[in-house]
């Protein structure tokens, strides 16, 4: 029980940062390449969603 509590801990950590920072992201790359500044929010957030995830499972195999 102790490490599912962590896992979501950590699930509810990680992931609004991972889009955050995704968001950050997207912004930048849509002033420097131009790019419609909602295209670049959404994929910025997308990837942010994605690499969040991706620290879950990293996580939640480690603690098994």
């Amino acid at each position: 029980m102790d490490n599912s509590k962590n896992a979501n801990n950590l699930m509810t950590i990680v992931m609004p940062l991972c889009m955050v920072l995704g968001c950050i992201i997207g912004i930048i790359l849509g002033i420097v390449f131009q790019l419609n500044l909602l295209l670049s929010i959404t994929i910025g957030i997308i990837l942010g969603f994605a690499s969040g995830i991706i620290a879950y499972v990293i996580y939640s195999i480690k603690e098994k």
